[in-house]
Order: C-alpha cells, then sequence, then structure tokens
C-alpha cells in the first residue's frame, strides 16, 4: 500500500485560467526551489481557511462594538421635509409636472 494520496490535474490550454495556471507553472519550473507541491498545497490550505475568515471578522467587531458606548443625540434631527424650504401649491405644482417631465423622457 502506498504512503501518499495522488491526485492528478488536468488544465485546459483553452480556458483562460487554465492557460494562467501553465503559464505561471512554465515560469516557476525554471526554479529548482519551487515545489509546484507544495505550492498546490498551500493554495487549497488557504481556500479552507479562508472560509472561516468571514466568521472570525464578525466576531472581532462584535467585541469591538461591545466595547462602545452609543449615546443618543441630545436634539430633535430635523426631518427631510422640515429643512427643505416651503413652497406654494402653485411652485409644488410646477415641480411635480418637471419630475413627470424628467421621467417621461425614461419611457
Amino acid at each position: 500500500m502506498s504512503e501518499g494520496y495522488r491526485v492528478n490535474l488536468r488544465l485546459n490550454p483553452r480556458k483562460e485560467k487554465h492557460r494562467e495556471i501553465i503559464e505561471f507553472f512554465k515560469e516557476s519550473g525554471r526554479d529548482k526551489s519551487f515545489s509546484r507541491n507544495d505550492f498546490i498545497i498551500d493554495a487549497i490550505t488557504e481556500k479552507l481557511n479562508a472560509s472561516n475568515l468571514l466568521e472570525e471578522i464578525r466576531n472581532i467587531i462584535r467585541e469591538e462594538m461591545s466595547n462602545i458606548s452609543i449615546a443618543a443625540p441630545t436634539e430633535k434631527e430635523k426631518s427631510s421635509e422640515e429643512k427643505l424650504p416651503s413652497m406654494t401649491e402653485e411652485q409644488r405644482m410646477k415641480n411635480e409636472e418637471d419630475v413627470l417631465d424628467v421621467l417621461d423622457m425614461f419611457g
């Protein structure tokens, strides 16, 4: 019985991602210290570890947010309607017509 586990990798040069990997391996093959096997193992390991990254980020944010004190504003914020200058009925009607004219341009 073999002591290792063997996996074959088939790359299709007609696919862009595959061509990039083929070129990478061709270039890296010139460096005798480069190991394709170690590279693939590292890449798979990083991909597997990345799936836990989102949960780790959420935990860090929860932890940091638990140390923050949030106080309610003391003064009431004005609503967007209160911030706008008042319009006469005639101005309001003209404004609505202008808006509808613009919307008509989009069909």
